[in-house]
């Protein structure tokens, strides 16, 4: 998502990651935890890797990528590209505001919330979300 973005204009957009780098909650994975799709360079070939997000590029060398060979392909890719991302950062709170539609963020250690006319959540697998308001258009279910 943030690689779309970034072939937009990145003064428009703020990437808030609660982690201290790109690709935290990969990195958080069990040192045994592999994709379960492969991975092999076969692009010059004609024939794209299933886990990669940009086109004519690899992933690390191992056929079932690790949390951290991927997190380290994903930090390769951004270093390509500008992107407005504010590292360490923990979103407390959303809320939307009925009269015009803005989205307020709360931050951890910020006193002033960030507003927003759209709020993309990318939680990752080691998020749990705590949802108060429902949001029109989107769904919630407790697991």
């Amino acid at each position: 998502l943030a690689l779309t973005m970034a072939y937009m204009d990145s003064s428009k957009f703020l990437i808030l990651e609660q982690g201290p780098s790109i690709g935290t909650s990969f990195r958080q994975w069990h040192k045994f935890t592999r994709f379960i799709s492969p991975s092999w360079p076969s692009f010059p070939y004609g024939v794209q890797d299933l886990n990669t997000i940009v086109p004519d590029s690899m992933i690390g060398t191992s056929q079932h990528p690790t949390g951290d060979e991927y997190a380290d392909y994903l930090e390769e890719v951004a270093s390509r590209y500008t992107m407005n991302i504010q590292f360490n950062t923990k979103v407390t709170k959303i809320d939307q505001n009925e009269e015009d539609d803005l989205f307020s963020l709360q931050v951890e250690g910020k006193e002033t919330p960030y507003n927003a006319t759209c709020v993309v959540w990318c939680g990752g697998e080691w998020s749990h979300p705590s949802v108060t308001k429902k949001m029109e258009g989107c769904t919630f279910e407790d697991n």
